[in-house]
């Protein structure tokens, strides 16, 4: 059986279409990457690290005289606020961007604690339980205690001081970790490759997966080799576990290669990133069915886009305005990826057993290929509105975008998601076997 798989794999990696899919591939990489240059230079002008400051300055000038009457604490706060904004256009100004990230972590902080404030005495000390380790790291020698607020930001949202706090726990990261920021539309090796398995995997992996399987058996069954090989010491539960196999190497190798292609050119030309920046992970996926409601559609319609932490995306939760939920948090990027490519394997298994059961069970290659492509457009266009609001998603042929199944804005967390496609690829490969137990050939 392992030699035959050998074999086929090797066999598949001469077919002309894998030449053709790593290039298209290629073509749609390059294409995406010219749209975030695009954008990164559409939006420069108010998404930049200097403009970060500003926002700061001018939220604490606000908050400065909203409160401006009340102790001298208060105004003392504020006014440090304030402050902490100029220091982080000087910084940005300067290109430190070191110090450019403690100060944006120190001023979240001071952010998160006034909305905390705000929201009564055990959220005060609920927040300094899980603030204070980060405020002795990027305080520069300001006690905890000398930053305070009799009434706090009163006008703050309920989940402003869990957003801020997340927000200064990513440039705490960045600052331990001496890495620069990245804006959401930056596009280098780092980025590309979370770009990549969020915007250009989930376009195309069900039909290469269909390009590359429809004709994986009934080829051999309509010229009449499938006898001749099964004459060999080869049973046909082998040799349709073989053909699975070999699909399942045979896509990824599709996948990857591309992508390794583009990380190589990044690197050539700008260098290689560290790949422990951090990104948002719904930290209890692997664990629980139970997802975050998924809002960045409604986000786009009302605000006109989606909010961000670094390359993360996120939706808002009910009830919130601007929150970020307590349970989400940040992985190095390696580590993301990892756990994305796993997740793709096992799309890539469940598309794999369903056109392997089509091309089992039809002769005619064409036929095949319309019957697999059609369930494979309908299935992804009929369920794509279980991905949105608070909808509950089973649908497998929604789960083929990892990075968003993995950060929590799908209706599907990844043990949901690995238990739906290796369920599903299960059951249609035991259909497949016995169906072909039975087969005349």
């Amino acid at each position: 059986m392992g030699t035959y798989i050998w074999f086929e794999f090797k066999r598949k990696i001469n077919n002309p279409k894998t030449l053709f899919l790593i290039v298209l591939m290629l073509v749609l990489s390059f294409q995406r990457i010219g749209h975030y240059r695009l954008e990164g230079a559409k939006y420069s002008s108010y998404v930049s690290f200097e403009s970060y400051g500003e926002s700061i300055e001018n939220l604490g000038s606000i908050l400065f005289q909203r409160y401006g009457e009340g102790s001298e604490k208060d105004r003392d706060s504020f006014k440090l606020f304030m402050d902490t904004g100029e220091q982080v256009k000087i910084a940005a100004k300067e290109e430190d961007y070191r110090e450019w990230t403690r100060l944006s972590a120190f001023a979240a902080l001071i952010y998160a604690k006034s909305a905390a404030y705000g929201e009564g005495e055990q959220e005060k000390e609920s927040f300094k339980s899980e603030a204070i380790e980060i405020w002795n790291e990027v305080s520069n020698g300001i006690d905890y205690d000398d930053v305070d607020f009799k009434y706090g930001d009163k006008t703050a949202y309920k989940t402003s001081s869990d957003f801020h706090l997340s927000e200064a726990r990513y440039y705490h990261t960045l600052y331990k970790k001496g890495l620069d920021p990245i804006g959401r539309n930056h596009i280098n090796s780092i980025t590309f490759l979370y770009r990549y398995f969020d915007d250009i995997i989930p376009i195309a992996i069900g039909f290469i997966v269909l390009i590359l399987i429809f004709d994986n058996v009934n080829e051999e069954w309509s010229n009449g080799s499938l006898k001749l090989v099964l004459t060999q010491p080869l049973s046909r539960k082998e040799y349709l576990a073989s053909k699975l196999i070999v699909g399942i190497l045979y896509s990824l190798f599709i996948v990857l290669i591309p992508a390794l292609i583009v990380l190589i050119g990044f690197g050539i030309v700008n260098g290689f990133q560290n790949y422990n920046y951090p990104v948002l992970y719904l930290g209890e996926g692997f664990k629980t069915i139970e997802p975050l409601p998924n809002y960045l559609k409604r986000d786009v319609d009302e605000k006109g886009g989606n909010d961000f932490q670094g390359i993360s995306i996120y939706s808002n939760i009910p009830g919130s305005n601007s929150g970020l939920s307590n349970r989400l948090v940040l992985i190095p990027l390696y580590k993301f990826i990892l756990l994305s490519l796993l997740l793709l394997t096992f799309c890539i298994i469940f598309y794999v057993t369903l056109n392997l059961l089509i091309s089992s069970t039809t002769k005619n290659k064409i036929i095949a290929f319309t019957i697999s492509g059609l369930i494979t457009l309908i299935g992804t266009v009929y369920s794509q509105k279980w991905i949105v609001g608070d909808k509950y998603n089973l649908s497998p042929f929604t789960m083929n975008n990892p990075v968003r199944i993995l950060n929590g804005t799908y209706n599907a967390t990844a043990l949901t998601a690995s238990i739906v496609l290796l369920g599903s690829a299960l059951i249609i490969f035991l259909c497949n076997n016995l169906y072909y137990q039975k087969k005349d050939l």
